[in-house]
């Protein structure tokens, strides 16, 4: 053999090493885990660790190094009797202490509870032993964690841990080990000195996905940082946090900010889009929590991510300003006290993923408490899980799976411009009161990249040639009209539909005077009132 580093050839010397039988051991800790005493995450490591111990072999606990817990063991300088005990012989001058060391992992296996005192029986260690939650990696499982099983049945008749939580192991963006010595490592400073701190611990959960490896995406060279994508984009997540609360806080000039009924739950909620946004909030924290509760720690941070940046950023944020800047002075206030609120809850879940930024925005937004890190976990208000707005909702990623783009007509155009583009009606002063009726669906789809997005009043304009063109250069033999409310728009679709054999789904309220027409070119008309779900199934048995 040779060494790994210099090459420097090793010449194994043979020396009489001290070991510990383990089938007794095993055979106590087997049971445990074969009947699921002890819950691993993910679950097929309890399969593997039960593997292990039932083909155990014998431990070898003596080392021959300068540290470490020495053996127990002293042998009687001229009779030879070897004497093993915790305490020194009574005639210790007699006897010489074994040179060899403990095993790091045998005095590691001790760790749950002898750090808390034992063998006393101290308040600590009734406190803290058995604990919950045992974090580790894939590579120490049988170092490590299942020998603090054994020790603790063995000493304490009693489990360490409850739960068992293998997370991923972090790897270069081709697979290969972090490592100074091969020039993949990364300096944790690094990331945190270009993206910051919270970035940097969200870009990590953001990827802690249950395949235990993670392909960290920074591009690093000779150990140097150069960029990384994932982290960026963290970042811009964070600084789109803070934005939002500097708007809830801009738009709070008339109100106390240390007055906590700013962030209590609104009581009564009718309009729409207060409606959509507490519905949305209400299913974002029932699915964090259930993320969490079972540690997929990537899709909590996932849910979250796109919560504040779709919803409430994107759709919400905007939908407010009408309110915000309108007349109706109560509907102004009730405007305000679910932006607090959803803005508080959702400071409140984030405080784990990136705590210092959220910290300090729960402490300048309204809240109740002394500090996030303290505030109790939001909880679900079932009656706020509208069913109609998340059947809506939900129509657009369906269109999409079928191949059916979705065209918006509620949102400025600029006529002539094909490039997909997403605003608002609130973002142009006639728009402010938009169509409530056309909005039950179009402020539910959420645009994505290649969808249409075209203003009513000028999609006129974008029809026929321009239309037609995309379509065909795209692929696309179906499209979803929602919003539009001029004749003429329904003219040129139809027209297209006859040309170029087109079809398409349209209000009813766009098409009573069109009616035999749009039919005639299977421009299927639905209603788009909010209480009637008649609009879902037409598209649902369109879809088919």
């Amino acid at each position: 053999p040779h060494h790994d580093r210099c090459g420097t050839v090793i010449e194994p010397l043979a020396m009489e090493q001290w070991f510990v039988s383990m089938r007794d051991l095993a055979d106590q800790a087997l049971p445990v885990l074969q009947e699921d005493g002890i819950r691993y995450v993910p679950d097929r490591f309890r399969s593997y660790t039960v593997d292990w111990l039932e083909n155990i072999r014998d431990w070898c606990i003596s080392r021959q190094i300068w540290w470490g817990h020495r053996i127990p063991a002293w042998t009687h300088k001229e009779t030879g009797e070897v004497v093993v005990s915790s305490e020194p012989p009574a005639d210790a001058s007699a006897f010489e202490q074994d040179p060899d060391v403990l095993d790091t992992w045998f005095s590691s296996a001790l760790w749950p509870f002898a750090t808390m005192g034992w063998p006393d029986r101290t308040d600590d260690l009734k406190r803290y032993h058995p604990n919950d939650l045992m974090i580790t990696g894939r590579d120490i499982l049988y170092l490590w964690v299942v020998r603090m099983v054994m020790t603790a049945i063995e000493f304490e008749d009693v489990i360490p841990f409850k739960t068992v939580l293998v997370h991923p192991t972090v790897q270069t963006r081709d697979g290969k080990r972090m490592s100074k010595s091969l020039g993949t490592g990364i300096d944790p400073r690094e990331l945190i000195s270009l993206y910051g701190a919270d970035a940097t611990r969200l870009s990590l959960l953001y990827q802690c996905g249950s395949s235990q490896d993670i392909r960290f995406d920074a591009e690093v060279k000779d150990n140097r940082l150069e960029v990384s994508p994932v982290t960026e984009s963290c970042r811009n997540f964070c600084n789109k946090i803070w934005n939002a609360s500097r708007f809830v806080l801009m738009n709070l000039s008339d109100r106390d900010l240390s007055d906590a009924f700013l962030a209590a739950k609104p009581e009564a909620v009718s309009d729409l889009p207060d409606r959509w946004i507490m519905s949305r909030y209400n299913r974002t924290i029932q699915s964090v929590t259930a993320s969490l509760d079972s540690y997929r720690f990537d899709e909590a941070s996932r849910a979250l991510y796109e919560f504040v940046w779709n919803d409430y950023c994107d759709w919400y944020v905007e939908l407010a300003k009408v309110k915000l800047n309108g007349e109706d002075s109560v509907a102004r206030a009730q405007t305000q006290q679910i932006l607090c609120h959803v803005i508080e809850g959702i400071l409140r879940m984030l405080h784990p993923m990136i705590p210092f930024i959220s910290e300090e925005l729960w402490q300048k937004n309204p809240h109740s408490g002394d500090a996030a890190i303290t505030a109790a976990w939001p909880s679900v208000d079932p009656s706020r899980l509208d069913e109609a707005v998340a059947a809506i909702q939900d129509l657009a990623p369906r269109c999409r799976e079928k191949g059916v783009p979705v065209i918006y007509t509620t949102s400025p155009f600029l006529p002539g411009d094909v490039q997909p583009m997403h605003t608002h009606p609130s973002a142009a002063e006639p728009y402010r009161q938009w169509d409530a009726r056309a909005c039950q669906i179009d402020a539910r789809l959420t645009p994505l990249a290649g969808d249409l997005v075209l203003h009513k009043e000028n999609a006129s304009a974008f029809f026929g040639t321009h239309l037609a063109a995309y379509l065909i250069q795209h692929g696309v033999d179906t499209l979803i009209i929602t919003g539009c409310s001029t004749s003429a728009c329904v003219r040129a679709t139809a027209t297209d539909a006859r040309a170029y054999r087109f079809h398409g789904i349209i209000p009813r309220q766009c098409v009573q005077d069109r009616a035999p027409a749009a039919h005639e070119y299977n421009l299927f008309d639905i209603d788009a009132k909010f209480s009637d779900v008649v609009d879902i199934q037409v598209v649902e048995e369109y879809l088919k």
